[in-house]
């Protein structure tokens, strides 16, 4: 697999922000064509999978729509794919 070298601006900061509620975050930014972490979370009844990307909110449409196909595939099979482009964006996820 071919690495990816292109590191979002804001992803070190999200992937903290969510760390500090609770999530178990899995860095795979440098995978190719693929999403930038994966993030575990044990809740109540279940332990819950997400796909995460981050964007930073200037990122340009195609940079936004790059891995469009992917998402799409990940939630046909019944996964969670979450897009976070702002802080304002990760702590009403969050919440």
């Amino acid at each position: 697999m071919r690495l990816q070298h292109r590191k979002d601006a804001t992803h070190d900061l999200f992937t903290q922000m969510l760390e500090r509620q609770g999530w178990m975050m899995f860095d795979t930014h440098n995978l190719s064509s693929f999403v930038d972490a994966i993030g575990v979370k044990q809740e109540s009844d279940r332990t819950r999978v997400v796909f995460f990307e981050f964007k930073s909110e200037y990122a340009t449409k195609a940079r936004r729509e790059k891995h469009a196909g992917l998402h799409a595939r990940l939630r046909r099979a019944g996964a969670e794919v979450v897009m976070l482009e702002s802080v304002a964006d990760v702590e009403t996820w969050a919440a």
